[in-house]
């Protein structure tokens, strides 16, 4: 038999128990310190970011048909207008040379994909491996500038930071490019406007 106290209203009760009766547990700290903690620290880390290609592909043009230029008079080109790009996927639909010369009569597909200021692009010519590649670009008045990111440049898909120039209306966009300089005879340079429309 031991004994032991009770305060009841502030009075110190002397009361009786059995030998026997369990002590009660030990407490030491907080009992649920950090209980989540532990479930949290199986977590693996973050994936890493999403390469552009990764992000806006897979780059191809199964939707694309072969586009064979046209030409017309080195005078005609058409000024450019600049725009704003809208979102989407935009399929190759014409080619024009502007030259006075002959042009180049290469069967062509091309896709353009843009989301914000990145973009992807999958080109393929005749029998030629299709090639893609993607990055970010830049609209700025008129002019319009493609950075690589991924994939390389892939054989020159688009120009790698030199701008070209453009006209977006929402639901086309046309890239100006002098793609030939000129062999010296006047009106031998051709500047070639490739018109997308967007799906």
């Amino acid at each position: 038999m031991r004994w032991k106290t009770i305060f009841v209203g502030g009075i110190a009760l002397l009361t009786a128990c059995s030998s026997s009766e369990p002590a009660p547990p030990l407490v030491t700290g907080d009992a649920g310190t950090d209980a989540g903690s532990v479930a949290d620290a199986g977590g693996g880390a973050d994936a890493a970011p999403k390469s552009v290609c990764e992000e806006l592909g897979p780059a191809t043009t199964a939707s694309a048909t072969d586009v064979v230029s046209t030409k017309q008079p080195a005078s005609a080109v058409p000024a450019a207008q600049g725009g704003t790009i809208a979102d989407g996927t935009y399929v190759l639909t014409a080619m024009v040379g502007y030259t006075n010369g002959s042009i180049p009569t290469i069967p062509t597909r091309l896709v353009l994909t843009f989301k914000g200021d990145k973009f992807l692009a999958a080109r393929k010519e005749s029998t030629d491996t299709e090639k893609s590649s993607g990055g970010t670009f830049t609209a700025t008045s008129n002019a319009l500038a493609f950075k690589y990111t991924c994939n390389g440049a892939s054989g020159g898909i688009l120009l790698n930071g030199q701008p070209l120039t453009y006209t977006a209306t929402g639901t086309t966009l046309t890239t100006f490019e002098q793609t030939y300089a000129g062999d010296g005879t006047p009106g031998s340079a051709i500047v070639t406007a490739m018109t997308y429309t967007k799906k």
